[in-house]
């Protein structure tokens, strides 16, 4: 049987439409997919290891549109709460920056401490996509302090290992080692081997890399009595305006004679450091308080945002000078108000209003307190001083003492008044008799 020319030509046709169809189809999701491969996040390394006080460069590119609706680099804090831009992180403030040429996105993360180990990573959003788009996994930041050890295998024989150790392994090859506060030598090993025959090798030996200032504390090798400055602790955190005692203690073989020392914050190679008592910004507000020999003790008063520096101790003999590497670090905070404590203090500002429009006066019938410990409870007379979280008062209309205080508590109904600190003195033979005459004379 033929078929009509005219029903191939139509069957033909037919069969060209449904494969155009079928390839739309396949073109498109072809085509979708592409877009989802074309976003995307490549961070270079898996783990980076950084020295305290160092510059760490995190490479990153991005594949995608030109135009990115927002972008951030983030710490992974777990699966709790949501990421929070590192530029608006106040731990980070000043120390990071992002190139964002091209398809770039590296960070550079500046002055890093121990506290910035963790996970970072970089995300983006474009405007086809409400989601972020990110690397499936970040790059992990672990920084280290640097610690002179003495291989104990060695320890007593003629040749002597000393390393320049860390928490996580470096790249870095440049090394450079100190004795005594001086520079010794340049080695593109993390140890050195010491001869213990030769009496000049003994002494205090610290370390640091080329990529930071950061000094490693110092370590008796091959002596018993070496050159040293203790800073206990090496970080203190202190409010603005108060004042701040930065212990130090200092040692130097016998026989030797300290004649001059000082507190400095800045230091140049082969230029001598400013004492920071002569700094304008610092007139009257520096002490050295030297309680014993050893103590090299600085206090700073009236404490200021810009007084956020390193301090380091520098002493010398006839002969040689000491420096007390890394330093001790201050940092000065101020107090914030938040939104609910200017809340719970206009509270009580109103409440005390409302207290002192009231005649009446209110008899303290129960008083329950809570030591600074815990563990411990507030009741026996022996107890001369004592600090309380927090303390109830209770009304009463029967009032056969009436005692007094600066905040009057209306009779209504029983209310409970929460202070953060309250400090009672108790008397072991005061009555209750004089208490009231005392009180009642000062109406």
């Amino acid at each position: 049987m033929f078929l009509p020319l005219y029903n191939l030509s139509l069957r033909g046709d037919a069969a060209m439409l449904i494969r155009k169809r079928h390839f739309s189809a396949a073109a498109i999701l072809m085509l979708l997919a592409g877009v989802q491969a074309q976003h995307s996040v490549t961070l270079f390394s898996q783990s980076l290891c950084a020295v305290t006080g160092s510059t760490v460069n995190i490479p990153c590119t991005y594949s995608g549109p030109t135009y990115l609706r927002q972008s951030e680099w983030y710490r992974v804090q777990g699966s709790e709460g949501e990421p929070q831009d590192l530029n608006k992180d106040p731990q980070y403030s000043g120390r990071v920056s992002v190139n964002s040429q091209w398809s770039s996105c590296e960070l550079t993360l500046r002055n890093v401490s121990v506290s910035d180990s963790g996970v970072y990573n970089f995300r983006f959003k474009v405007s086809q996509r409400r989601d972020w788009i990110s690397a499936s996994s970040g790059v992990h930041l672990t920084v280290t302090d640097l610690q002179v050890k003495v291989d104990p295998n060695t320890a007593g024989q003629r040749e002597v290992k000393v390393t320049c150790s860390s928490t996580c392994r470096l790249s870095t090859s440049r090394f450079y080692w100190y004795r005594n506060g001086q520079f010794r030598k340049y080695a593109t090993d993390a140890s050195i081997v010491l001869d213990s025959t030769r009496p000049s090798n003994a002494g205090s030996y610290s370390c640091r890399v080329y990529e930071s200032s950061y000094y490693s504390p110092p370590a008796c090798v091959l002596g018993k009595e070496c050159w040293g400055v203790t800073y206990t602790p090496d970080r203190v955190c202190a409010l603005k305006t108060s004042s701040i005692d930065l212990s130090c203690a200092y040692k130097h073989p016998a026989g030797l004679t300290v004649i001059k020392s000082v507190w400095f914050i800045k230091e140049q190679v082969g230029v001598e450091p400013v004492d920071v008592r002569d700094y304008e910004e610092y007139q009257d507000r520096v002490q050295y308080t030297q309680s014993s020999q050893n103590d090299c003790s600085l206090r700073i008063t009236n404490l200021r945002e810009r007084d956020a520096q390193t301090y380091r101790f520098r002493f010398y003999t006839a002969w040689n000078k000491y420096t007390g590497r890394p330093g001790v670090t201050l940092t000065v905070t101020d107090l914030k108000v938040t939104e609910s404590d200017w809340r719970r203090a206009s509270a009580l500002s109103n409440r005390s209003e409302e207290y002192r429009r009231n005649d009446s006066a209110p008899v303290y019938g129960n008083v329950s307190a809570t030591t600074s410990d815990p563990t411990q409870t507030a009741s026996s007379e022996d107890q001369d001083n004592v600090q309380y979280s927090s303390v109830y008062f209770r009304h009463s209309h029967v009032q056969e003492v009436p005692l007094y205080s600066t905040v009057q508590l209306p009779k209504a109904q029983e209310e409970e008044v929460e202070y953060a600190t309250v400090s009672l003195v108790k008397s072991r033979a005061v009555r209750q008799d004089k208490i009231y005459n005392n009180l009642k004379s000062k109406e």
